[in-house]
Formats: structure tokens, C-alpha cells, sequence
């Protein structure tokens, strides 16, 4: 996740934001925000969206899985529902189950359950994770678009 890193200090270098003002403008902790900036942490998927929305760029673009910056129209809230659809159409077409991408992937196979159950989406890792592998936009991933692929 080093190109979050990367894709972020961009992002407030070319808006010249300051740890503090950016802070106040993504209502993120300053220390937050400076774990993100160091590559200490990962933004949660709540956090991240809030500053793809600020940057009006898109998840993929910040995550580095798509080179262009811009986004045409606006995102809807990310669903757990289109998420846990749009997972499982994804399995079948690869003619996999829940298990062979947890152990490809190296994610707890129990997460699923847990989301299901909890009706939460997975974490930015995660997301990641299955966008890479799939080739599919996290933001198609998580039902805030309908363009599984490419740039948005």
C-alpha cells in the first residue's frame, strides 16, 4: 500500500495543504492523518472516502490501482449489499469458492461470515486485495459505481 503513501502527499502537495489544514477540512484527527501520511496506517475505507470526496479523485486512483486522477459524476455511499452481490458474481465467474481466494489472498476466510452477519464491507486492505486480483475498480467493488473496470 505504498502508492497510498505516495498518491496521498501528492494530493496535499498539489492542493498545498498542511497536516493541520487538511485535518480540519477531512475531519480526521491530525494524528491520524499523520499515521496515513507516514505509511503507519491505512486509512479505514470511511476515511479514505472522505478524502477521495475532498481530492475528488477516485478509491482507485488513491489506492494505485488506476493512473488517472479525474472521476466523472458523483459516487454513491459505498454498500455492503452490492459489495456481497457483486463478491460472489465474481467468485462464480472465476469458478471459485470463498476459501481458494481467502488462502490465494491471504485474508481470513471467517471474514466473510463476519461481514455478512455484521452487514460491514471489508477493510481498504481487502478491498484492494480483491480489486487487484479481479482486475475490477474497488469502487465497483464496494457499489459506489457501475464500471468494473478501467478508468473511471
Amino acid at each position: 500500500m505504498s502508492k497510498l503513501v505516495y498518491r496521498l502527499k501528492t494530493l496535499f502537495d498539489s492542493y498545498d495543504l498542511s497536516t493541520v489544514t487538511g485535518q480540519q477540512a477531512l475531519e480526521i484527527s491530525k494524528t491520524q492523518l499523520g499515521r496515513y501520511l507516514s505509511g503507519f496506517y491505512v486509512p479505514s475505507l470511511k476515511n479514505a472516502i472522505k478524502i477521495c470526496d475532498y481530492f475528488d479523485c477516485s478509491l482507485d486512483y488513491l489506492l494505485g490501482i488506476d493512473e488517472e486522477k479525474n472521476r466523472f459524476g458523483n459516487f454513491e455511499e459505498p454498500n455492503f449489499e452490492i459489495f456481497s452481490k457483486r463478491f460472489l458474481q465474481i467468485l462464480s465467474e472465476h469458478n471459485l469458492s470463498i476459501y481458494q481466494v481467502a488462502k490465494k489472498l491471504e485474508i481470513n476466510r471467517n471474514n466473510w461470515t463476519y461481514w455478512n452477519k455484521k452487514k460491514t464491507l471489508p477493510t481498504l486492505e481487502t478491498i484492494y486485495k480483491l480489486a487487484k486480483e479481479f482486475e475490477v475498480s474497488a469502487e465497483f467493488l464496494i457499489g459506489r459505481t457501475k464500471i468494473k473496470k478501467g478508468s473511471l
